[in-house]
């Protein structure tokens, strides 16, 4: 059997929910500026990305294969009971098995992947690492990690293991801890999918380049995202903490798209497997999904999909022709809108 070569740092499964016929994908390469008509499997990849010679030399291709195996546990709970569906009903384990899902999706990027390619950590960081690191193999640190992370059940099990480090156990600790999921449909436009997956609204705290991310953005279908909301959108969890205060006044997601979930508890005060968290679809409206969109089309590297032309145009023209912004837009897309306006 031949190796998977080509690994997927957005999954196949959620790509699927923007394509057309025989899994084609519009894809506007930033290099040619150009819509190409590609199939899922030639994009939002990296050839060998995870493959590990080190650990595994009778076997390079395992996190790949693991992830292969996540990923279709993920795309069944996605099917059977997130897509489609209002509300969203999932249990504990259902939740805290999405929740690892989408920190790996995080994790497993070459962006992050590139970051410790660098070493590029601050002194403190680097510091902890040292015990953790051989011959300044970072890269065998991040393939290490990842792979435990899949082998790991529960997060209690990922507190508890030595060989993970405290860098990781602790951006995977506040990222359940210290976020909260929701989901949205859009009115009037589609959600886009690019490739820095998920993007964050970034809100700079003004010491030493340090930011806080008020929300990560997923989109799982051209009508569905999942947010990440930080708890800071909770009043209960600011209780007059002046930057949180600062940071959701900045945010321009807010209101309906961050109503939190209803909990129901199969034994009052206790938390058990069989919990359910009630999820309802909230609706935003076009601007609001602009926005989104907005984020999305400002950290795009290399390219972006859509389903419907027209259900984003609205949202290109914004990014690309409205004043208050166009100063900090990090891409042109004047080529796509003058090439597609003459269709």
């Amino acid at each position: 059997m031949n190796e998977p070569i080509k690994h997927h740092f957005i999954p196949q499964f959620i790509l699927r929910k923007f394509t057309h016929n025989n899994d084609q994908i519009y894809y506007w390469n930033k290099e040619s500026s150009q819509i190409e008509v590609r199939n899922t499997k030639s994009v939002y990849m990296v050839k060998n990305l995870y493959r590990d010679e080190k650990n595994h030399p009778t076997d390079p291709a395992i996190i790949e294969n693991k992830f292969a195996q996540f990923e279709s546990e993920i795309a069944t709970l996605f099917q059977g009971k997130i897509v489609d569906k209002d509300p969203i009903v999932l249990t504990r384990t259902e939740n805290e098995k999405l929740r690892k899902f989408l920190f790996l999706l995080s994790f497993r990027s070459s962006t992050r992947k590139q970051q410790y390619i660098d070493a590029n950590f601050d002194d403190t960081t680097k510091e902890h690492l040292k015990e953790y690191v051989v011959n300044d193999d970072y890269i065998d640190l991040w393939l290490r990690e990842i792979e435990m992370i899949l082998d790991t059940e529960n997060y209690n099990d990922i507190q508890k293991n030595d060989k993970i480090s405290w860098t990781i156990k602790t951006d995977f600790w506040s990222h359940l801890t210290g976020y909260y999921m929701t989901f949205v449909t859009p009115r009037g436009q589609d959600f886009i999918i690019g490739d820095v997956y998920p993007t964050a609204e970034i809100f700079p705290i003004g010491i030493n380049g340090a930011n806080l991310y008020p929300h990560f953005m997923f989109p799982i279908t051209p009508h569905l995202m999942l947010l990440l909301n930080h708890v800071g959108f909770r009043p209960e969890s600011r209780k007059e903490l002046q930057m949180l205060d600062s940071m959701v006044k900045f945010s321009k997601i807010k209101e309906n798209a961050i109503k939190t979930p209803s909990v129901k508890y199969r034994i009052i005060g206790q938390y058990s497997k069989e919990d359910t968290f009630i999820y309802k679809i909230n609706k935003i409206y076009s601007e609001d999904a602009i926005y989104l969109n907005s984020l999305a089309l400002n950290e795009v590297r290399k390219g972006f999909s859509y389903f419907d032309f027209d259900r984003i145009h609205q949202t290109l023209q914004d990014y690309q022709l409205n004043p208050h912004t166009s100063k900090y837009n990090k891409n042109d897309y004047s080529v796509l809108l003058n090439n597609m306006s003459k269709k």
